[in-house]
């Protein structure tokens, strides 16, 4: 059984503080991605944010400890993770932003904690608690549902896209759950940042996004503002503040942000973007998030499997999905 143990510093007002900004953060990101991929192509908007932030996660790590030491093998597994999650999982995500809304893709991302479950089971063998059984077939019907063009406009590739990349987003975190390197949370991310944004980047070239970049277009106002938050907030801020939330509260209050965060892109997509949210969409959302609820809460109170607990807070740690 995981126990957490609470920090003595964690006053009353520090953990509602801590998870209003990864609510906000790692909801926002979506926000910013959406208006990043209007006038930038996507893989450009989204690599240099994390080479950006991996140098910064790397530096720190070289400044506090004086050195880097890294085995090829954690090198390696830290080059898988990133390719997963952040040229597989981010990368469709941000591909998705050109022709879904923001609340949409932060909804379909929001069920990697139901792949990672069935991806534990198949590969580990993992039982599963009854009631996040029950998670796993609410989220899972209305994800389908949710895909269906039925009266809803939305377009079903993007979500079919959005989705495998999901799947290999949790593939990333279940790696990352089994991994050398994943001890040391602040290398692995760096690196992995460093090394998945440098294939967005690859990518770009190869899709010739190049040639559809504008500097009249990409050097606007809300374009520099979104990329800064996107490199800031789910990046730095919130990757540190979910990292602080893991030691300091219980696992079912860390892991909060699966099913807040996209609720808090879904709002703030129709406050800033103007984006419709109808009944039907709103509906499934919503069994979508509480399936994924019912997912991560038996986990955090009764026995919990290592490979589930660790790849969900290493997929969390990631999602900066926009």
């Amino acid at each position: 059984m995981t126990r957490f143990v609470p920090s003595a510093g964690a006053g009353r007002w520090q953990v509602p503080a801590a998870l209003g900004a990864v609510w906000l953060t790692f909801g926002g990101a979506f926000i910013a991605g959406k208006v990043g991929v209007t006038a930038m192509p996507p893989f450009l908007f989204a690599a240099p944010r994390f080479i950006i932030a991996g140098a910064i996660l790397l530096g720190w790590t070289v400044w506090r400890s004086g050195g880097l030491s890294v085995t090829r093998r954690e090198l390696l597994e830290a080059a898988g993770i990133g390719l997963l999650t952040i040229v597989g999982g981010q990368g469709a995500a941000m591909w998705g932003l050109t022709s879904l809304s923001s609340g949409l893709v932060a909804v379909l991302t929001a069920t990697m904690p139901l792949w990672l479950t069935l991806l534990s089971l198949v590969v580990l063998r993992r039982g599963i608690p009854r009631l996040a059984i029950l998670g796993l077939v609410v989220s899972f019907v209305a994800a389908c549902l949710l895909a269906s063009p039925s009266g809803s406009g939305i377009k079903v590739l993007p979500v079919v896209i959005v989705t495998v990349g999901t799947v290999a987003w949790a593939g990333g975190a279940l790696l990352g759950s089994q991994s050398q390197v994943a001890r040391r949370p602040l290398v692995l991310s760096g690196f992995q940042m460093l090394i998945g944004g440098s294939a967005q980047l690859v990518l770009a070239a190869a899709l010739g996004e190049p040639a559809l970049f504008h500097w009249s277009a990409a050097v606007t106002t809300p374009v520099v503002l979104a990329f800064a938050f996107a490199l800031a907030g789910p990046s730095v801020i919130g990757f540190t503040t979910y990292a602080w939330l893991l030691h300091n509260t219980p696992p079912t209050i860390a892991n909060s942000n699966a099913y807040v965060a996209p609720v808090v892109a879904i709002l703030l997509s129709w406050l800033m973007l103007g984006e419709p949210v109808g009944l039907r969409t709103a509906g499934l959302a919503g069994m979508v998030l509480a399936g994924v609820a019912l997912l991560i809460w038996p986990q955090g109170r009764g026995r919990r499997t290592a490979a589930v607990e660790a790849g969900v807070a290493r997929g969390r740690e990631l999602s900066e999905a926009a």
